[in-house]
């Protein structure tokens, strides 16, 4: 389907079931053109919050386009649920409402009815070259529990632009690859809020994405690669520049939270210049392998460059470089 070029903007909501005979090799494109054709919609209801809904479909992709959401209570550029899989968003401009602190707005979704509402939402996925703008989340993942994850879905190549909390959640998800993406955080957003999110996410990579402003936290995993990861079964965060302005006022560049299982932390470059926090923070796990990075927290009084609270949480510390200048504090791993 390719939208009339000069025609738009093109005043619909537009929502997609299972289309019997779509597959791999029949996939069923929308594309919005070199001008990137407008849709835009307003909802009137809570439970039809998006201007493209795929409810079940599979091999929809969406390129090219300009999909503008201008609801003001409720939200989303596009949604995928209901085991919506082998789906592609691609090369476009997706924007909500970019003032609002309300839960109630994201860019893209794979989840239930809400951007946190579990459920079997969707598999294989790939969300790629976008610039999203505005919402309480950029983009928003959430499997069926914290045992039933879905799986396969990719984040690569996108901007996410003047998000209030989430710019990348990603929660109950397996295999999931986090790659290439900027992060501009909202100038008022939340002090507390987390750039890319991994909650019980198991097997993920994380690499190559740029952090330019944040909140509270840069990269949390939280029960990460917990459930079926293991010294030999990994995840990773990799090649990643964390920095920028800090809203909060104990910011942490990396870090892995309770339970947080062989993940390898190798070659990121992370810069804090304000707040009394952490550039590295582990407060739990085991088996996590810590590498070649560089951890700088300048203009405080009492950062750490890197704090483990206990040496069973990593297997490996080597080769890092640390900078913590002005500060009381400089490294704690078990002792300081």
């Amino acid at each position: 389907f390719n939208l009339t070029q000069g025609a738009g903007p093109f005043n619909e909501q537009v929502i997609i079931p299972a289309i019997p005979g779509a597959s791999a090799i029949n996939t069923i494109r929308f594309n919005g053109g070199a001008a990137r054709e407008t849709v835009q919609f307003t909802g009137t209801t809570s439970n039809e919050r998006a201007v493209f809904k795929l409810n079940g479909a599979d091999h929809i992709i969406l390129d090219s386009m300009t999909i503008l959401n201008n609801d003001l209570t409720y939200g989303f550029g596009v949604h995928l649920t209901n085991n919506a899989d082998s789906n592609v968003i691609q090369n476009s401009i997706i924007t909500v409402d970019q003032a609002s602190t309300s839960a109630n707005f994201a860019g893209i979704c794979i989840t239930g009815l809400t951007a946190t509402t579990a459920g079997a939402s969707g598999n294989g996925n790939l969300i790629q070259n976008n610039e999203i703008n505005g919402g309480y989340y950029g983009i928003s993942m959430q499997g069926l529990s914290t045992t039933v994850f879905d799986q396969d879905n990719r984040v690569v190549g996108n901007t996410v632009n003047n998000t209030y909390y989430y710019p990348i959640r990603c929660y109950s998800q397996n295999n999931t690859l986090v790659n290439k993406n900027t992060i501009n955080f909202r100038v008022s957003g939340s002090t507390s809020g987390y750039m890319i999110y991994m909650y019980y996410a198991d097997r993920f990579e994380v690499s190559q994405n740029e952090i330019r402003r944040g909140g509270a936290y840069g990269i949390y995993t939280y029960y990460g690669n917990y459930q079926g990861g293991s010294s030999t079964t990994r995840a990773s965060i990799i090649n990643n520049m964390v920095g920028g302005t800090w809203l909060g006022t104990a910011p942490y560049g990396i870090y892995l939270s309770t339970n947080s299982v062989g993940i390898d932390v190798f070659h990121n470059s992370v810069s804090h210049t304000t707040g009394n926090g952490r550039a590295l923070y582990v407060t739990g796990g085991s088996a996590n392998d810590i590498r070649n990075n560089s951890f700088s927290h300048s203009g405080s009084s009492t950062g750490y460059a890197a704090y483990v609270s206990s040496t069973a949480y990593v297997s490996g510390m080597d080769f890092n470089n640390y900078y913590c200048p002005g500060s009381a504090n400089f490294i704690f791993v078990g002792v300081a």
